[in-house]
């Protein structure tokens, strides 16, 4: 325990396992952040150790939403690209070490598969972050977001039978990798718009709201909610198609202006 507390989510089978002892049912409550009903033989200290090793997946989460969300407003050229280096090497560095964590906890559930994601992501944010600050040229990073694409396909057909909204979730950042893939490994520049609007849209629903429904115990397990999810993705998947045509048909509306050209993005001059 860190300086004595005891996390509210423990207290209540805390309470029951000195119940249990004097002769109450072998296992106490369900608890949100264990994913099974305790046995009597488990300590508090090995319950922590699984409750930090729940929670270390949603804080990444809560992160990526951050990080998707600022990369697309890079890409949209609302922020300068060394922002989002700099967060992008942050969150890179606090998810790698995460990762390293929960890859640790090897005989819980899930752990490794759950650790891979979570490096996948540390390792696209931080070298991202490098390529931007050293000017590197993108082209590696591109091919490294093809290899992560088809690892995150992987994990969605892995996650599908046990948690359907986990499958779908992989597969939208499937799409969100190929995309960069795409853009920076095969110079299809023409897609950025699609890809700046995809990861803001994306980002908060993929991300964000996933991170606090898991971290207020409260993720869905159903094959509905996990249909659901994969309607709401494609529609911001069409939005953000929609979106990116209007911007691409303003700035050809607009090079047709004199004293225009140079102003716009080097993709509209073409």
């Amino acid at each position: 325990m860190e300086g004595g507390i005891v996390p509210n989510s423990l207290r209540f089978n805390l309470t029951n396992y000195d119940r249990a002892l004097l002769g109450h049912p072998k296992t106490m409550p369900y608890s949100p952040y264990c994913d099974k009903n305790i046995p009597l033989y488990e300590t508090f200290n090995s319950c922590l150790r699984r409750h930090r090793g729940v929670l270390m997946p949603y804080v990444c989460l809560l992160l990526s939403g951050a990080a998707l969300l600022v990369n697309g407003l890079v890409i949209l050229g609302h922020l300068p690209r060394r922002d989002a280096a700099v967060l992008g090497l942050v969150v890179g560095t606090v998810q790698l070490a995460l990762g390293a964590v929960v890859l640790s906890l090897g005989g819980a559930a899930g752990a490794a598969p759950t650790a891979t994601g979570i490096l996948l992501f540390g390792l696209t944010y931080a070298y991202g972050g490098l390529d931007t600050l050293l000017d590197l040229g993108s082209k590696g990073l591109g091919w490294f977001c093809g290899m992560v694409a088809f690892v995150a396909v992987l994990l969605a057909f892995f996650w599908l039978p046990a948690d359907p909204l986990l499958a779908v979730l992989w597969l939208a950042w499937a799409v969100l990798w190929g995309l960069m893939f795409t853009s920076l490994a095969l110079g299809r520049s023409g897609l950025d718009h699609f890809m700046g609007w995809a990861l803001v849209l994306a980002s908060q629903v993929t991300a964000t709201v996933p991170a606090f429904l898991g971290m207020a115990g409260l993720w869905p397990h159903s094959a509905q909610v996990a249909a659901g999810a994969a309607g709401l993705l494609g529609l911001l998947f069409l939005a953000a198609g929609v979106l990116a045509r209007r911007r691409t048909a303003g700035e050809w509306r607009a090079a047709d202006k004199p004293g225009t050209l140079a102003a716009l993005p080097r993709d509209a001059r073409r």
